[in-house]
């Protein structure tokens, strides 16, 4: 029984380092991510299509282990609400790259790996998108870059970049560089890919702007700004024995003030 356990182990492995090898990239910086959930979807969809069998999540960890991906920490949200697994360091392939559903975006096929476009105006976007090397690997990708470069995850959840300084100071460095093809839309759909969602509003309640939690810049901006780092306010509780003796503190002081009054 422990033979055949560890025999269809071995086979299971031996189909994830397939998935691996031929839809895998490990970059090494710290702003790629891949969700846990869309990898391990991603590896049951190339099973089914070659009829192998699927290798247990934790199995697929402990490989990533040996191949050197960290261990999956938590991304977004704050205090665990809202928070997701993701492996750092790691990216699809470009035939593989994850893109967050929406009405007008693209969809997988079932049966392959290539993009199947739901509108064409997707694919006229895509014709003036700056291509992608394949002789060395490397993925040519202005927001990767800049995100590498100017933005890092932070330990600290209450840590905070607002959404508008991120388009704004993106623009600013497609300018500088000649790039074209800025858009918003595509920089906000690569962030939630990544787990990154602006759920944070902090300003006044005419104005709030919206922040992604967990983010910081590492240096100065393409504009020149140096952004303060933004945190979230939090609300000191007091203790109740506190606020009982404080009570009684005023008590006493009332009745002092009394008594000298009556002499």
């Amino acid at each position: 029984m422990q033979e055949q356990r560890t025999q269809r182990r071995c086979i299971e492995t031996k189909g994830f380092l397939e998935f691996f090898n031929q839809k895998l990239q490990i970059t090494g910086c710290k702003t790629d991510v891949i969700l846990r959930d869309d990898l391990y979807h991603k590896y049951k969809m190339y099973c089914k299509c070659r009829g192998l069998m699927p290798a247990t999540i934790v199995n697929v960890g402990r490989t990533l282990a040996k191949k050197g991906v960290k261990s999956p920490s938590r991304i977004g949200g704050i205090n665990g609400k809202g928070q997701k697994y993701g492996y750092t360091g790691i990216v699809f392939q470009p035939c593989m790259e994850v893109v967050p559903w929406h009405p007008y975006s693209a969809v997988y096929s079932m049966h392959s790996d290539s993009v199947i476009s739901g509108k064409r105006k997707l694919e006229e976007q895509d014709q003036n998108e700056p291509k992608r090397a394949k002789i060395t690997g490397e993925i040519i990708d202005p927001i990767s870059t800049f995100l590498e470069s100017f933005v890092s995850t932070s330990l600290d959840h209450s840590e905070l970049v607002r959404q508008n300084d991120l388009f704004n100071e993106y623009r600013e460095y497609c300018r500088q560089n000649g790039l074209e093809g800025y858009n918003n839309i595509k920089l906000g759909r690569l962030m939630t890919a990544r787990g990154f969602k602006p759920t944070v509003r902090v300003g006044k309640p005419n104005s709030q702007q919206y922040c992604y939690p967990g983010l910081k810049w590492t240096r100065e901006a393409p504009s020149g700004n140096n952004y303060t780092n933004l945190k979230q306010q939090r609300c000191h509780r007091v203790c109740p024995d506190r606020v009982i003796s404080e009570t009684k503190r005023y008590l006493l002081i009332c009745l002092a003030i009394q008594f000298v009054k009556q002499d």
